[in-house]
């Protein structure tokens, strides 16, 4: 077992990422990654580290491959149903990534569909399906310990994008636990 402490605490990392990672960056980031969860094993020794993820393609995926090498429990929290979430995935590569990850998975979470108000566009999908993704990125930070950012340092307005999640959390510059230097630009 990882922790020495109670077999019951844990400590939860969220990820929120882009999904258009830069191919020649990517190993870069991986290896950042992989150093992240390794100091965060070193510094809380006696707590079970756990990734929740939504397992986007991209660094969500990329951050669940390196926590999984590393024997990271994950806990998908799925946007909408899958069926109608792997319609999001741009290609098969990808879409059988999701599928291999999810299937080891500890914990599959399906958020409920948001309802629309009054300012919302009827039948608008693209619209349906961003509330979804801003769903699930309160639920990841609002549902974590440590939130894994893997961002260029852009304000995005998208709303469930990378930036949007952390603008509401108040993020207006990438952070770093003992860590001056800025992942790569695609981060």
């Amino acid at each position: 077992m990882e922790g020495n402490g109670d077999p019951d605490l844990s400590l939860c990392v969220g990820v929120t990422a882009h999904r258009d990672l830069v191919a020649g960056e990517i190993s870069g980031i991986e290896k950042k990654v992989h150093a992240f969860f390794q100091d965060l094993r070193k510094d809380f020794p006696d707590l079970t580290l756990q990734l929740l993820t939504p397992l986007a393609e991209g660094g969500d995926q990329l951050a669940a491959r390196v926590a999984l090498s590393l024997g990271i429990p994950l806990i998908v929290v799925l946007p909408m149903e899958q069926d109608d979430y792997q319609q999001d995935f741009t290609s098969e590569k990808t879409l059988s990534e999701f599928r291999s990850l999810l299937s080891a998975a500890t914990q599959v979470i399906t958020l409920p569909q948001v309802t629309a108000n009054e300012f919302s566009a009827p039948g608008d999908r693209k619209a349906e399906r961003d509330r979804q993704y801003a769903q699930v990125g309160v639920f990841i930070s609002n549902h974590c310990q440590v939130l894994l950012a893997l961002w260029d340092g852009k304000s995005g307005r998208e709303l469930g994008g990378t930036g949007q999640v952390l603008s509401l959390i108040h993020i207006s510059e990438p952070t770093r636990r003992r860590d001056s230097s800025r992942m790569p630009s695609s981060a």
